[in-house]
């Protein structure tokens, strides 16, 4: 009735050189979805990457000490608002961490007399009214021609608007916020000069004006002046003072009043075994105050749920007013790593919430008495955020005493599914054959001919016929088109059934080089080269979560193939023959972009550009 299973599990990486982590990305317009094609992408202060054509991007960067990853993408065009996203890594994370960024095209400009001012309306929630001869120029003087101005903003009520908002709605000491509306002035002069105006925002009482710190993403207290009402007046609203500074991003926003609360998350194995695997798990929180505002809660990963309590906000309850409560979403999500004939693949899943009746009594009248309901998607659980310290609530009004909790008392409990256990290709498997492309997009074909040997490429692929998983793996040398303008690679795979594709997950043994005196273990090695391209399957990283430990560079899921089909870019068989005599121009089955990962500079020469 029981048997054994082997899953290996990866406990590390090499795939990066000590403190430093690749970063890949696409960049794409917010409402339409247009690739975005020459965007400079910063982290720490400096350009590490521009985007192709495609809108795709990767680079290389420092992540020795901090345990969030910042990355602002700006348009040197202007058109664009500047995209800001703070990432969190998971402990034992590695390998490529994948981001995608939607920007905001900025507002249409109007233009205006600086001797008279401008006031302009921001959705129903604030007015900034620029006060007449306010506008500076860059050294402090009074700029009397016409400005243009745009004010872009972002309705942070839309769910949908969650991934273009910039940064994390925290302060800069961890304080969780909750956002009215955000906003990016544009102030410039005829010449396109930058301009800096003094302006009046008013917006709804109790809320406060925060400007971005792009450095870390969070959010600090703008400078203001209050304007004086007159006494005895009604405040619906608040009136700041502040000089708006172009280009920055402005948030209407308030540190939530309700006492802060915590709760426990703890996790069900589908294979108990698996407990001792490594692994990170993140919440993810969403509430509603009783007036509909959205208070989102971030959490980073952590790899320890046993001794980790995670805060969030409860509102005083009042059994005569059970209205007056803060509602909301919980889900987790786990991270993990195995092994795959050698290559290492990521393990993402959104857990499941386990059904209300299948807790044990006590924590079941917990649960019961906030409202526990699992959502149909059976990835959230819906709840009523209301605390105690009793036990009598999962949420914990005192920290130490949820983090004293046992497993016998309230938390909430997701179920993990059983990690996947490829087998290797059984005997007589049909294999066929595949040309993958690798495009030279600046100075890649240089880069092969100034490194010793051609480095291989190894295709991964994985498929599930019914009766189990399994895998194949075929490894080859990367080879120069006769016209020596391109490169390229011939690589088997299990050929594809209709109701069993195969997805092929491609790796390229990037050497590292330093182009000072060629060594390859310097302080200063880098890349060679890097090379990006498509992630379509299963294993790929959903957006906007890193792929832990992956070496991928790139996948694709293979179409079945006609009986005899001899090319120009699929094979039926083994035979490399048709697919080795090639040149430039010919089709492909897969296409990677390439370029050399030198640009001249030994400080810099791990960038990207």
């Amino acid at each position: 009735m029981f048997g054994t299973r082997e899953v290996r599990v990866v406990t590390s990486c090499k795939c990066c050189g000590a403190g430093t982590l690749v970063v890949q990305g696409t960049v794409h317009d917010s409402v339409d979805g247009t690739p975005l094609s020459a965007m400079s992408v910063y982290f720490d202060g400096k350009v590490v990457a521009r985007t192709q054509d495609t809108g795709e991007f990767k680079a290389q960067v420092n992540s020795k000490t901090n345990r969030k990853l910042t990355i602002r993408v700006v348009d040197r065009n202007a058109n664009y608002a500047d995209a800001v996203r703070v990432n969190d890594i998971p402990e034992g994370f590695g390998g490529p961490f994948n981001v995608k960024f939607r920007m905001v095209k900025r507002s249409k400009p109007i233009t205006f007399n600086p001797t008279e001012g401008i006031k302009v309306d921001l959705l129903d929630r604030a007015t900034v009214k620029i006060e007449a001869n306010s506008v500076t120029d860059s050294k402090g003087k009074p700029y009397t021609g016409i400005v243009s101005l745009q004010l872009t903003n972002i309705d942070v009520s839309l769910p949908e608007n969650d991934d273009i908002l910039p940064g994390q709605f925290l302060t800069a000491d961890g304080e969780q916020l909750v956002s009215d509306l955000v906003f990016e002035p544009v102030i410039v002069g005829e010449n396109g000069e930058q301009l800096t105006a003094r302006a009046e925002v008013r917006v709804r009482a109790g809320m406060l004006l925060w400007t971005l710190d792009v450095t870390n993403g969070g959010w600090v207290e703008a400078k203001v002046e209050r304007v004086n009402r007159r006494r005895r007046q009604i405040q619906l609203t608040e009136d700041y003072l502040t000089n708006l500074m172009s280009g920055n991003w402005y948030n209407i926003d308030k540190i939530p009043g309700a006492p802060r609360c915590y709760f426990k998350a703890r996790v069900q194995y589908q294979n108990p075994a698996e407990a001792n695997y490594p692994a990170s798990f993140q919440p993810s929180v969403v509430a509603f105050t009783p007036n509909n505002e959205r208070l989102r809660l971030y959490h980073a990963p952590t790899s320890d749920l046993e001794n980790t309590c995670f805060e969030v906000r409860c509102l005083d309850f009042d059994p005569s007013n059970t209205t007056n409560v803060l509602t909301g979403l919980i889900s987790l999500t786990s991270y993990e790593t195995v092994d795959v004939g050698g290559a290492t693949i990521p393990v993402v899943n959104k857990l499941e919430p386990k059904p209300l009746s299948n807790y044990i009594p006590p924590i079941q009248a917990a649960h019961s008495s906030v409202a526990y309901a699992v959502l149909p998607t059976n990835e959230q659980v819906f709840i009523n955020f209301i605390s105690a310290d009793d036990f009598s609530r999962p949420f914990y009004a005192t920290k130490s005493i949820c983090e004293a909790s046992n497993p016998a008392q309230p938390a909430f409990h997701f179920l993990k599914p059983e990690l996947p256990s490829y087998i290797a290709a059984p005997d007589g498997t049909p294999m066929c054959t595949a040309r993958i492309l690798l495009k030279d997009s600046y100075m890649f074909i240089d880069a092969l001919n100034n490194i010793s040997s051609l480095p291989s490429i190894t295709a991964t692929s994985v498929w599930n016929s019914g009766t189990g998983d399994f895998y194949h793996t075929d490894s080859v040398t990367i080879e120069l088109s006769p016209d020596g303008q391109s490169a390229f690679a011939c690589i088997t795979y299990p050929c594809s059934a209709t109701t069993a594709p195969s997805t092929v997950y491609l790796d390229i043994d990037i050497p590292w080089i330093d182009n000072t005196n060629g060594s390859t273990t310097s302080t200063v090695a880098h890349p060679a080269f890097y090379c990006w391209g498509p992630c379509n399957g299963t294993l790929c990283p959903v957006r906007e979560q890193p792929r832990t430990g992956s070496t991928f560079e790139g996948a694709f899921e293979a179409p079945a193939l006609a009986a005899g089909t001899s090319g120009p870019e699929w094979y039926e068989g083994e035979n490399h023959n048709g697919c080795d005599d090639w040149n430039t121009g010919d089709p492909a089955a897969y296409t990677f972009w390439c370029r050399s990962g030198y640009r001249g500079k030994p400080e810099t020469s791990k960038f990207v550009e």
